[in-house]
């Protein structure tokens, strides 16, 4: 709940005012719905949450009000009318809570949100001096309750652009302005292994070629210095020999631009795209294209994705266990379904759709 980023500001406003209880709710769609309050055990939390949240004098009344309302019990109900009250006698009474005061904090976001704050009868109720105290305070809660909102804007954004990111077929690299890595995605972890000769390093990649090495390093260094605007010149691409493999990895280094850039352990500066030139197509995703988008049937996409990564109608063949004709015939179906003509467009139309 974004509310409970707020929960030591009220702690500290409960200890100046001398409450009891102090908690930030929400009062849409209930009239509040506490998020940990201080000084309220978990029991009466959720008898607060559950029913009597919504039958509080003063939280009737503060839902009629706008933002920036600060009001006490004595404003909406004589004393002798609150204990009277269900709320009184079955929760606030036995849980100390003799005197309430509110702030509306704001109605922002589809929330109407609260701080509320009680004290012991022994305290006595509250009076101008923390009016004005809690008037004072109700901008800056207001503020916090929005840049919380942003920021959970931003952690949900950054959590989907890292799922995105783990699901590509590029291994991705990126480093800050003081050369540092601060993110890799789940395709580069998986290119950069001890037995390819390739290592992920605090600042970037490492390959047990020196000359592989010497050629990275100033391809990056390039791609910082046109980061900073103190070159015009772009990024620039390494092979990076693998142990055991017969064609190398292919290293594409590139500036990241200002407006693209989010802090992170220092700004993000540099991308380094990984290809593998010996990894199929997207298999998995290029046959569900196929199947969305062109209604080919599972087999018929799946023919056609290894025909696109360079297999023989014959190893398709022997791959799924049927004849040379089947595989023959599954393609030739593939090729009207996508209106394609050659084994060589249907490649072509393949990597623009994965592009796209």
């Amino acid at each position: 709940m974004t509310e409970q980023t707020l929960l030591p500001a009220i702690a500290e406003i409960r200890a100046i005012s001398g409450s009891v209880m102090g908690g930030i709710g929400n009062l849409y769609p209930n009239y509040s719905r506490l998020a940990d309050p201080v000084g309220l055990a978990d029991d009466a939390l959720n008898a607060y949450n559950d029913y009597y949240g919504d039958i509080s004098p003063l939280n009737q009344a503060t839902h009629l009000v706008s933002p920036g309302f600060v009001g006490f019990d004595h404003d909406v109900i004589a004393r002798r009318d609150l204990k009277k009250s269900q709320c009184f006698a079955e929760f606030l009474d036995p849980n100390r809570l003799h005197h309430l005061s509110a702030m509306y904090v704001c109605d922002e976001h589809d929330k109407v949100v609260i701080a509320t704050f009680c004290r012991d009868e022994k305290v006595g109720p509250y009076g101008e001096d923390e009016r004005q105290l809690f008037k004072l305070l109700v901008p800056h809660l207001q503020q916090a309750f929005v840049l919380n909102h942003q920021l959970q804007q931003l952690q949900q954004i950054q959590a989907v652009s890292f799922q995105a990111l783990n699901r590509l077929e590029t291994g991705i690299v990126v480093l800050n302005d003081r050369n540092a890595t601060v993110f890799f995605n789940r395709q580069a972890e998986l290119l950069c292994t001890p037995n390819s000769g390739l290592r992920l390093t605090g600042t970037g990649i490492a390959s047990e070629s020196r000359s592989a090495n010497a050629k990275l390093r100033a391809i990056i260094r390039e791609s910082l210095a046109t980061a900073s605007g103190q070159d015009t010149l772009g990024g620039n691409t390494a092979v990076l020999p693998r142990r055991g493999m017969a064609r190398p990895l292919v290293a594409t280094c590139m500036p990241v631009t200002e407006e693209s850039a989010v802090h992170m352990n220092g700004s993000p500066a540099v991308m380094i795209f990984l290809r593998d030139p010996d990894h199929d197509l997207m298999a998995d995703t290029a046959v569900e294209i196929l199947q969305t988008i062109y209604g080919l049937s599972p087999t018929e996409a799946l023919v056609a994705t290894k025909i696109a990564n360079g297999q023989s109608v014959k190893q398709c063949a022997e791959d799924l266990g049927h004849a040379v004709s089947t595989s023959r015939n599954l393609l030739k179906r593939a090729f009207q379904k996508t209106h394609t003509r050659s084994q060589a467009e249907l490649t072509s139309l393949l990597l623009k759709t994965l592009i796209q």
